[in-house]
């Protein structure tokens, strides 16, 4: 086979068969990609809950726990706070000294 009928046979593959074909040259970047494939699969149903779990600074009724903003901009510090508390291991304090450096527009 030629290297134009190979690729003409991916094209095939990927396009009819939802199929893709990865060429590696060591078994180092094999390995690399299984675990990375693995680790992928391994997070999916922890990213897909995480992805339905609603942010604690969203109102689910009118005002239900939300934080309620005056026309004067009352409440949007308390905001800023919340949405920065919601990245991993951002702790009240640490929001704070964000919010101080990089204020809210």
């Amino acid at each position: 086979m030629t290297r134009h009928q190979i690729e003409e046979a991916l094209v095939v593959l990927q396009l009819r068969g939802n199929i893709n074909v990865l060429f590696l040259e060591t078994w180092q970047e094999l390995a690399h990609h299984v675990s990375a494939v693995t680790r992928a699969v391994a997070q999916r149903p922890y990213k897909k809950h995480q992805e339905k779990q609603p942010f604690s600074f969203c109102a689910k009724g009118k005002w239900a726990s939300g934080v309620h903003i005056g026309k004067d901009g009352k409440g949007l510090q308390e905001t800023w706070l919340k949405q920065i508390q919601q990245f991993n291991r951002v702790s009240p304090a640490m929001a704070t000294a964000i919010a101080q450096a990089y204020p809210s527009p």
